[in-house]
């Protein structure tokens, strides 16, 4: 399995090629992703109804730092519990 990944000229996209050569023969396969900054991922969440964004860089709550985090955790609240969960907390990860 060989994978070929290569952003855009804005950093905004993620595009993917992975090559899995076998006995049978080679398939490749593409895929594109859209990536988002904590920022740009903030102001979504609140345009979406969400309330008291906080970003981590790991699920067990390490601070996020946007030049040097591999990985963004996102913690929000619904400003209505729309999930059944009576906190109305919500987890994202990117």
């Amino acid at each position: 399995i060989d994978m070929y990944n290569q952003l855009d000229d804005r950093g905004h996209w993620l595009e993917q090629r992975v090559v899995i050569e076998d006995d049978e023969g080679v398939e490749e396969y593409h895929r594109r992703q859209r990536l988002y900054s904590a920022d740009e991922l903030e102001l979504l969440l609140i345009e979406a109804g969400f309330i008291a964004v906080e970003h981590f860089s790991s699920s067990d709550g390490a601070p996020f730092d946007a030049h040097g985090s591999s990985s963004l955790v996102t913690v929000c609240q619904t400003t209505t519990d729309l999930s059944g969960n009576p906190d109305g907390w919500t987890l994202t990860h990117r």
